[in-house]
């Protein structure tokens, strides 16, 4: 009996050790090693996971075979930077999610900051799987800058290339601070959801002194769509020429949400036809 509390007793510190340590913990990305987001080595401490306290980041590197790709299920981090200070300058951090799925506690900042006027870009690369950021910020920043430094954050540039795949989140902001953000989704979905009680939000460009002007390109299949009536900012962006001029914006495709898409050849006839009907009726 006593063996049995004792070997009880011995596997209950161990867990509490095991997780102690995995709380607090920042582990950064090596640059050199097999590509894989689950290969331990890969990481100065571990594989991340979502545990409070922690932080994953992805140092600049020179080519996109250098960064992690996700291709599994299971993969977890409770906040990533993708580029960012730390870097060398003038370089790019890639991430490449290709299947399985990824579960973000927090945030994930493309070039999220500079405490230099260098460059430490970031570029994440959406072929596939799923990207899910619903709880806590539930950010995705593209081109987030530096709150504490954002004129050192204004030769900096995140992109988001989005080919398929879905990423889920609470909020999407391209541009922020002086940094410059790019978006080009021409596969895939972007869906943005009131969860918790939080508001649904799409922001471009929300520092009115940021030099960098944003810009977001949809084709082909992709699509971001919003909970909310957001019909009036985002046709003003495009407005602005930030997003292209194909782009339509919904209230109609998914009911209580914004819908932002390029339609499909035979629909763009039918409007052309619509629209001739009504000039002829005039």
């Amino acid at each position: 009996m006593k063996k049995m509390l004792f070997l009880i007793s011995f596997v209950v510190l161990l867990a509490v050790v095991s997780n102690a340590s995995a709380v607090g913990v920042t582990t950064t990305w090596k640059i050199t090693g097999t590509q894989d987001w689950f290969t331990a080595t890969n990481w100065s401490a571990g594989v991340p996971t979502n545990e409070a306290g922690n932080s994953t980041t992805l140092y600049a590197s020179t080519s996109q075979a250098n960064g992690p790709i996700i291709n599994g299920a299971g993969a977890a981090a409770l906040a990533i930077r993708c580029g960012g200070a730390g870097g060398p300058a003038g370089t790019t951090a890639h991430m490449t999610m290709q299947g399985g799925d990824l579960t973000v506690g927090d945030f994930l900042l493309v070039a999220p900051d500079s405490t230099t006027g260098g460059g430490r870009n970031g570029m994440l690369h959406m072929d596939g799987g799923t990207i899910n950021l619903l709880t806590a910020q539930g950010k995705l920043g593209i081109g987030n800058g530096a709150d504490g430094n954002p004129t050192g954050s204004q030769n900096i540039t995140g992109t988001l290339d989005m080919t398929g795949g879905n990423i889920n989140a609470k909020l999407m902001m391209i541009g922020a601070n002086l940094t410059k953000g790019i978006a080009t989704i021409s596969g895939g979905t972007i869906d943005i959801a009131s969860v918790g009680g939080s508001i649904a939000d799409f922001i471009m460009r929300p520092n009115a002194l940021n030099p960098n002007a944003p810009s977001l390109t949809i084709s082909g299949t992709g699509q971001i769509i919003v909970t909310g009536d957001l019909k009036a900012r985002i046709e003003g962006y495009r407005d602005n020429g930030w997003i292209n001029n194909e782009v339509l914006v919904s209230l109609t495709m998914n009911p209580g949400r914004t819908t932002v898409y390029v339609p499909e050849p035979a629909t763009i006839c039918l409007l052309a036809i619509g629209a001739l009907g009504l000039l002829r009726r005039k």
